[in-house]
């Protein structure tokens, strides 16, 4: 298998890779999600059809970009209530090959646990184990 595009995801100004896809809801009324075609969706390495960006801000997800074959109908960010789970958020450098499915991709990993699009939890996992963090401060 192809190792995919990451979706985006912004934390205080700073971009980093996520390390999941999070789904984008099937109805939505600021999204299309229909799927349209788009050569960039076509490759390889973009199985889903297309690479998406997230951003958190005060303690809520928000959809804020879409490239490939699906698109946002509004200039904002989204607020993304729709999804609930496990952000995985990749610091440091990439490491090689395709990690076993429950080993980080990159150095250090912060996973952020979402409820309904509201952060419930922040941690970041090293070499060192799982630290907590408290809001805002990742």
């Amino acid at each position: 298998m192809t190792i995919q595009i990451p979706d985006e995801i912004v934390l205080n100004g700073r971009t980093f890779p996520l390390d999941c896809f999070p789904d984008l809801p099937s109805e939505h009324p600021d999204l299309d999600t229909r799927r349209q075609y788009d050569p960039f969706s076509a490759a390889s390495d973009c199985a889903r059809g297309y690479v998406a960006t997230w951003e958190i801000r005060n303690q809520r997800l928000f959809l804020s970009g879409i490239r490939g074959n699906c698109h946002m109908l509004v200039d904002e960010p989204v607020p993304a209530g729709w999804f609930s789970g496990m952000l995985l958020v990749g610091e440091g450098e990439r490491r090689p090959g395709l990690p076993a499915f429950h080993e980080p991709s990159y150095d250090r990993e912060i996973r952020i646990m979402v409820e309904k699009g509201r952060v419930v939890e922040v941690w970041r996992l090293d070499e060192n184990g799982k630290t907590l963090l408290l809001p805002g401060t990742y």
